[in-house]
């Protein structure tokens, strides 16, 4: 866990993949090294808190403190001087602002207390720790680095050594206790209910979501990301946005560096990048921030560090095209499109709200309503994903959606790589009721059972409005099984998948076994008849297998097998299923002796 002294400002982000990017130019701005900085020396900070205006705020440096965000880490700590920053105190989205003393560039305004509101101190990064995040793509791309070479920068003793034994610090309000500011992810076109209902997946990153009118503009171009200007990672845009606003430290050709600190600490990425104007500053007791309007994606962001983050002006990097059609009764048919940010970490969390926003929308018009949703993914390399869920009842929406962040979840992270989700289809039809089904009775209307034969069932259900209705099976019973007493069963999908003992993801020894078990997963608006033998049976590569010879098994359980596998203690000899209204719950087995 990082522990820092001071709390973030800027909204944090989003970040994941691999990136290839060219070496920026050396750096040509007049520095100052830590080693020079003084207590009393004056300077100021640029950036914008209206339009795309920069402004100038004055500072004076306190002092320094050693090992802040890490070993050889240090920070340099300053007082604002100018009564309005005092009133706001620190400004999420602000963090990445240039400071210069002399002219020369010091580093980048990153950190600030929220209290107490009687002064405002905040942190500065240095910008010699900040250009390493060029270093760590020059170890990735040292081809690239030697060709280009990066950002040189004269350090002599960089890191500021106490005086006299004498804490420079001293007095100051540098209180353990006090936590980092929330890194808030700006939302619109999300609700409040849809947020709260993820709010533990957001916990697990370190993010706050806060809705907010984030607007979206085509006036601004790519030259608009300059030094002190805002700056914009992108997770989705469209009829859903979702981004992190901060401030340009520095630029230099196509090559940017911002935030001073990082979104996400992921290392390598390849986020999408926008220019930004600010509509306002929202000054606040608990925190201040940036409203802002983002314009289209310019670059990307390829390195996410601990001191910075670093970015690229040029060719967008790849999103998926996702797109989510609904229609039903008293419902007009609405049509949502969106590109989202390719991400392990974002890309399941963020089209799930999507889809459970779309879902909540409807609601206005019926209490209650079941959805049905069929969901295609075109996934690289493999035929379309199709699977299909039903939601009804008071949480059926929030379950289905995050069902569907599940099995997208194991499309990125899984041991054998990043599947490439190029687009994402969400078909919804929706009904102006409560539709389910539950098992009621199970009845066998044949006599004596023999091979060859056919058990006749007749299976009860009974729906949420106690009405019932009746359906007849003709089980076979298979050849070669007189003498056993075999298991037929009857029930819902997860009961059906618990009998292969839920192991075909276990198994899976390459991506493409992850999509098959994806794609075997059974659905909730089916009721399933198995006929059973009670025999060892195995689950290989995300696929379910019934019994195998001796010779077979020997192999496959051995160590000198290719492929993990799970064992089942019963194998399916025959499979149905039948198409109910609604969602299906209930299971019962029962022996069947074969003469």
């Amino acid at each position: 866990m990082k522990r820092f002294l001071l709390p973030i400002l800027a909204l944090s982000g989003l970040l994941s993949s691999l990136s290839l990017t060219a070496a920026p130019p050396p750096l040509s701005t007049p520095t100052l090294p830590v080693s020079e900085i003084r207590p009393g020396m004056q300077g100021e900070w640029n950036t914008v808190i209206s339009g795309s205006q920069i402004e100038t705020f004055r500072f004076e440096v306190l002092g320094t403190a050693r090992n802040f965000s890490g070993p050889q880490r240090d920070i340099i700590i300053a007082r604002a001087l100018d009564e309005s920053q005092i009133v706001s105190g620190p400004v999420a989205g602000m963090s990445g602002s240039p400071c210069f003393i002399d002219g020369k560039l010091v580093g980048a305004y990153a950190y600030g207390y929220t209290w107490p509101k009687q002064q405002t101190i905040i942190g500065i990064t240095p910008i010699a720790d900040m250009m390493e995040t060029f270093e760590k793509e020059a170890e990735r791309r040292p081809d690239k680095a030697r060709q280009a070479g990066y950002p040189a920068y004269e350090q002599q003793n960089p890191h500021w050594q106490p005086q006299s034994g004498h804490d420079q610090m001293s007095g100051l309000p540098l209180d353990s206790k006090l936590k980092p500011l929330p890194s808030p992810l700006m939302i619109s076109g999300v609700s409040e209910t849809t947020l709260k209902a993820f709010g533990g997946e957001f916990a697990k990153r370190g993010v706050t979501p806060m809705q907010a009118p984030i607007g979206t503009t085509s006036d601004l171009v790519a030259d608009d990301i300059q030094t002190a200007s805002p700056v914009a990672g992108v997770l989705m845009t469209g009829d859903f946005q979702f981004a992190g606003v901060g401030t340009v430290t520095w630029r230099e050709g196509d090559q940017v560096l911002a935030f001073g600190h990082p979104f996400f600490a992921s290392g390598d990425d390849n986020m999408p990048m926008a220019p930004a104007e600010i509509i306002t500053v929202i000054q606040s007791l608990p925190s201040s921030f940036k409203l802002a309007n983002v314009g289209p994606v310019v670059g990307r962001i390829y390195q996410d560090r601990l001191t910075a983050i670093a970015g690229e002006v040029g060719s967008p990097p790849p999103m998926t095209d996702v797109s989510i059609h609904i229609s039903g009764p008293g419902t007009a048919d609405k049509s949502f499109s969106s590109q989202l940010y390719q991400s392990r970490q974002w890309s399941p969390l963020i089209s799930a709200i999507a889809l459970l926003e779309t879902l909540n929308n409807t609601m206005e018009a019926s209490a209650e309503q079941t959805f049905y949703v069929e969901v295609t993914m075109d996934v690289a390399g493999f035929e379309p994903l199709v699977f299909d869920r039903v939601a009804t009842g008071p949480s059926g929406a929030v379950r289905t959606a995050f069902q569907f962040l599940n099995d997208y979840d194991l499309l990125l992270n899984n041991p054998f790589g990043m599947a490439e989700v190029k687009s994402i289809s969400v078909e919804i039809k929706i009904v102006d009721e409560w539709i389910y089904s539950s098992l009621y009775s199970i009845q066998i209307l044949s006599g004596q059972l023999q091979p060859g034969e056919s058990l006749e069932l007749a299976v009860t259900l009974n729906n949420y409005l106690e009405e019932r209705t009746r359906h007849h099976f003709s089980v076979p019973i298979p050849a070669g099984t007189s003498g056993e007493e075999l298991t037929v069963f009857v029930g819902d999908a997860e009961a059906a998948d618990s009998l292969d003992h839920g192991g075909l993801l276990n198994t899976a020894d390459s991506l493409a076994g992850i999509v098959n078990a994806i794609r075997a997963e059974r659905s909730n608006h089916r009721l399933y008849v198995k006929v059973l033998r009670k025999a060892k049976g195995l689950n290989v590569n995300g696929q379910r297998l019934g019994e195998l010879p001796a010779s077979v098994r020997a192999l496959l359980d051995s160590d000198r097998s290719p492929t993990p596998v799970t064992d089942t203690d019963s194998v399916t000899l025959w499979e149905t299923s039948l198409e109910v209204p609604g969602v299906f719950n209930g299971e019962y087995t029962l022996p069947a002796r074969i003469q």
